[in-house]
């Protein structure tokens, strides 16, 4: 985290952050995440799935898990 925050050239950046509001805090991250999405592309997000070692096809049968919503 330090390593962030002196890229940020802010040290305190996390402090004042955290000091907001939560609902102006959510929308803050909101639209830092919207502005992250815009430049992402389909294949952005496969090679991003491919790599990722958090991201691992499910093993839920579709048909059994839809079942299960209705």
């Amino acid at each position: 985290m330090d390593r962030i925050l002196s890229q940020l050239g802010d040290v305190e950046v996390l402090d004042r952050l955290l000091s907001l509001p939560k609902s102006d805090f959510n929308s803050l991250l909101l639209n830092i995440f919207n502005k992250q999405a815009d430049g992402v592309t389909p294949i952005d997000v496969v090679k991003a799935s491919q790599t990722n070692r958090f991201s691992v096809p499910s093993e839920i049968d579709p048909v059994v898990y839809h079942a299960m919503e209705e």
